[in-house]
């Protein structure tokens, strides 16, 4: 905080589930953090549904600050592939609401392709403000600007500071230009899960400075947090009569779906998944869970199989987990090359053999394959 000038930050997120961390201990962390005024609020990236599920029962309970935010980690099993971002939305939706969640986020291609899908206009102020899907409790949706926000993420560090924060400015001038000078509208600026700031020049303290610094000279324009915009006079969400299934990469699926390997990657991965399944209900470990909407879903026993149990089951669990909460598909195709591919295949099918391993069964023989190198788009 002393190097970045501040005194505390809006959103904390952290990324990966960390396995080797008691959820409790991670949980008491995020809330020292706020107690502390570090931190105003706490969030993941690529948690599953399961550990969302009972990181915000684990902080209930121990009264701990909770979750509010997720860039989730899409599972395509759950009711189809097509239906992966969709399903989020429906999904947890309720769960959010039921835990306190006020907003989520995602691309401003998932609104075009919304409206688009209901064959109707989208507003003039397009992504520019905030919109609501599933009822009145659910939360706000802001779609990103996603040419700004790649623009942070991705090539402002390449600039002077004083280039980029004058380009930013020009356009975010530009956008109120054109808003009706009557309303209360936002350009939701959402950086991608990795940090951007170690690519720029002094891990970006001349870039923010002068950003806040020119910011906070202008009349026309001010900082706000989403919570802070939702809670103004005037802001009322506007209705999106549907959601579109979609991604904030291409407003699409295909970084994990459609090349031949990843497609063999969640065969690989289902395989796996159905035959684990068999064994905890064989074991009595799946439990009937009714989520929020009224909808009644099977699930493994947290009791049974949590992170907090003993046993080869939870170590299973685990590494089923492992294989299902990380974004391994991005890496797999062609459209993210990496040096450590191979490096990620390994690792992938590893997590999906130790399954088996940790129940004395053989693993999948498939497994022996690399998923790399096999072939084309599908």
């Amino acid at each position: 905080l002393r190097r970045l000038g501040v005194e505390y930050v809006d959103l904390y997120q952290a990324h990966r589930y960390d396995e080797n961390a008691p959820l409790a201990e991670t949980l008491r962390a995020f809330d020292d953090l706020v107690r502390a005024g570090k931190v105003l609020y706490v969030g993941v990236s690529n948690w599953s549904a399961e550990q969302m599920m009972e990181a915000q029962a684990v902080a209930e309970k121990m009264n701990l600050d909770k979750i509010v935010s997720s860039q989730p980690s899409y599972n395509m099993l759950n009711r189809g592939m097509e239906e992966n971002l969709l399903s989020v939305c429906h999904d947890l939706g309720p769960l959010f609401t039921g835990a306190g969640v006020s907003w989520v986020a995602t691309d401003q291609g998932v609104l075009a392709n919304s409206w688009k899908k209901e064959g109707s206009p989208m507003p003039g102020e397009g992504h520019f403000q905030s919109y609501r899907w599933g009822g009145d409790d659910a939360p706000a949706i802001f779609f990103r600007d996603t040419g700004l926000s790649d623009n942070l993420g991705f090539h402002y560090q390449s600039w002077s500071a004083t280039d980029a924060v004058a380009d930013l400015l020009h356009h975010l001038d530009n956008i109120r230009r054109g808003l009706p000078e009557d309303g209360e509208y936002i350009v939701p600026l959402i950086l991608d899960g990795e940090n951007p700031w170690e690519y720029y020049p002094d891990n970006g303290i001349d870039f923010l400075q002068r950003l806040y610094g020119e910011i906070s000279r202008t009349e026309t324009l001010r900082w706000s947090t989403f919570d802070g915009y939702l809670s103004r006079d005037g802001v009322r969400p506007v209705v999106l009569p549907t959601v579109c299934a979609g991604s904030w990469i291409r407003a699409d699926f295909t970084t994990w779906v459609g090349h031949v390997e990843k497609n063999r990657g969640w065969e690989y991965l289902a395989g796996v998944r159905d035959a684990f399944e068999a064994k905890l209900s064989a074991a009595g470990a799946l439990t009937k869970v009714k989520l929020a909407d009224g909808q009644t879903v099977t699930a493994p026993d947290p009791d049974r199989v949590g992170p907090a149990c003993d046993g080869d089951l939870p170590r299973a669990m685990a590494a089923m987990a492992n294989a299902e909460s990380s974004d391994w598909f991005w890496w797999y195709g062609d459209d993210n090359p990496t040096d450590f591919g191979r490096e990620f295949d390994a690792l992938f099918r590893r997590h999906l053999a130790n399954v088996a391993n940790h129940l004395g069964d053989d693993p999948d023989p498939r497994l022996d394959t690399p998923v790399l190198g096999q072939g084309s788009d599908a």
